[in-house]
């Protein structure tokens, strides 16, 4: 009987460490946020595109800033698996030329390429 009651008051504490956890994490996302708004960002590029090459270096250290976030997409890719998924990507989100930068709920970016209005992008997205 007394393990019983021990096992219960343990289980009972950690649902409520969870609890007060989940509710701190919930927290961090204000009351302007939506739950979940840490959508993924994709950004295809091309290695022919004159654009893209000269903003790799921004887009990469944006992906080394979020790397859970930000991912850079080579449509160009030869492996037959990478490349069925590139293409499906493509069409998902209209992707019709480079670079575009669309979060995984369908945002497109449409600002400059400068490292700081891309790192604004993530943030508000």
């Amino acid at each position: 009987m007394c393990k019983k009651l021990v096992a219960l008051l343990i289980i009972q504490m950690i649902t409520v460490i969870l609890l007060v956890t989940f509710k701190n994490d919930l927290s961090k996302f204000g009351s302007n946020s939506r739950f979940g708004s840490n959508d993924k960002i994709y950004i295809f590029h091309a290695t022919w595109c004159g654009y893209c090459k000269a903003s790799m270096d921004n887009f990469k250290k944006l992906v080394t800033k979020f790397p859970n976030r930000v991912e850079l997409i080579d449509v160009d890719e030869d492996d037959p698996l990478k490349k069925k998924r590139v293409e499906e990507l493509m069409i998902q989100y209209k992707v019709n030329s480079f670079p575009t930068i669309v979060t995984s709920s369908n945002v497109k970016y449409s600002g400059d390429r400068s490292f700081d209005s891309l790192v604004e992008f993530v943030n508000n997205n």
